[in-house]
């Protein structure tokens, strides 16, 4: 078996831990090989080549050129994904990024062309799909267990002080870099929605706001190291103690200036905490969603509603046994309630990392019968919800996703293969 070579665009730690350290591994050394890795932050790149062995770019397009790669990972800052997508589609490459595919539309449109007119492919990693309990969900929808779906209620909360906290400390917090979390993070949430309801959004409505980080602070400083407010600061953090941090962030920032543990009230911060979205389907189901950024607990809940019942799934993780879920709970039209066991799977998020490169890496044999490999159209439409979500909410107004797109079509589904 002929290995297969793969480039990666992003010293990132998602791009050393996901991908880096995986392939240069074990288990696909057989069938996978990293041959180059650029980042405009040599120091990261270094770090990477030191675990790995992997070669540094850096030049982009040089590691293009010498290499050949039959795909490149992209795992860069999320507003670049789109440049190092169209420029390796364009040089004759397929394209694997992180999600978000991108955090425009005109990005999210540039992308689809150069997918289309380069005849190469994207994938798009949107991991959710790849969970056991996600799947198992999208198995039950599949099989008609609440008929035709109505409406979908999704709540995702992020925990105050810890991971809701953490985009703000970082480049997420600026929506120029990630597009809020309405992309950054939320793509992930939308794309499942879009999974289960077996459709593409038409329409969003929305409202946000900042309600707890950037200019909502008394006071401020450049990064926790270095900050006057330690002792006063409800989220003042030391990461200096993490050794990882230390060595892939800290000791790089020289090159770059990328501050890891920047302050959550830098008054450049933009991206939305808190959000309520109302999403309209070309299948008239209709979804709304709600994101809190600084939520009392961490975790999520689903509510589906359909012609032969409603499912109610999540996951909640409060520290506290007692509110600690994952089962699916099904009620039929006569209101009897069904609970269905779905035992945790170990593994990065909920065991879809390992499950998805192992999907990418090894191929598949079964056709993919639930649709599990998200494509460049499945990309834009999560991408798109958050952009027309964006939008709406600095405008007041409902967004058409497609004229948003910019593709004078009736639906951009016609781009998929």
């Amino acid at each position: 078996m002929s290995k297969k070579r793969y480039c990666i665009a992003g010293a990132s730690s998602r791009g050393y831990y996901m991908y880096a350290a995986n392939i240069a591994g074990e288990q696909f050394k057989e069938n996978a090989e990293l041959c180059g890795i650029y980042d405009i932050n040599i120091g990261r790149s270094r770090y990477v080549s030191d675990k790995t062995g992997v070669k540094i770019y850096e030049d982009f397009d040089e590691m293009l050129k010498t290499e050949k790669p039959e795909a490149v990972i992209v795992t860069t800052m999320d507003a670049f994904h789109s440049e190092y997508a169209v420029r390796s589609l364009t040089a004759g490459y397929d394209v694997i990024t992180e999600k978000p595919m991108c955090i425009t539309s005109g990005q999210a449109y540039a992308m689809l062309e150069a997918e289309k007119n380069s005849g190469k492919r994207i994938i798009v990693t949107h991991n959710m799909r790849y969970m056991p309990y996600i799947l198992n969900i999208k198995k039950l929808i599949t099989e008609g267990k609440i008929g035709d779906i109505y409406n979908v209620n999704f709540e995702w909360n992020l925990v105050y002080n810890g991971h809701g906290t953490s985009y703000y400390r970082r480049w997420h917090g600026i929506m120029a870099n990630s597009g809020g979390l309405l992309l950054t993070k939320s793509s992930h949430h939308f794309d499942c929605a879009n999974w289960f309801i077996d459709s593409l959004p038409s329409k969003v409505f929305g409202f946000g706001k900042v309600s707890k980080y950037g200019k909502n602070g008394k006071f401020r400083g450049k990064s926790c190291r270095s900050c006057e407010h330690k002792t006063e600061c409800e989220f003042y953090s030391d990461m200096t103690n993490y050794e990882f941090i230390t060595e892939f962030y800290f000791d790089n920032e020289k090159y770059d200036g990328y501050i890891y543990d920047g302050c959550v009230f830098n008054e450049k911060i933009d991206a939305y905490d808190t959000v309520n979205l109302a999403v309209q389907y070309e299948n008239n189901v209709s979804l709304s969603y709600t994101l809190n950024a600084a939520a009392s607990y961490e975790g999520w809940r689903m509510t589906l509603n359909g012609s032969a019942g409603r499912l109610e799934i999540g996951h909640t993780a409060t520290g506290d046994s007692r509110d600690s879920s994952e089962v699916i709970k099904y009620y039929s039209l006569d209101g009897k309630l069904e609970v269905i066991e779905t035992p945790p799977t170990p593994g990065v998020h909920g065991g879809g990392d390992i499950r998805l490169l192992n999907d990418i890496m090894f191929g598949r044999t079964d056709g993919d019968p639930f649709k599990q490999q998200a494509d460049s159209v499945d990309g834009a439409a999560a991408v798109m919800i958050g952009a027309a979500a964006n939008e709406s909410i600095k405008t007041g107004k409902v967004v058409d996703v497609t004229e948003l797109l910019g593709a004078e079509l009736k639906s951009y589904k016609s781009y998929r293969k």
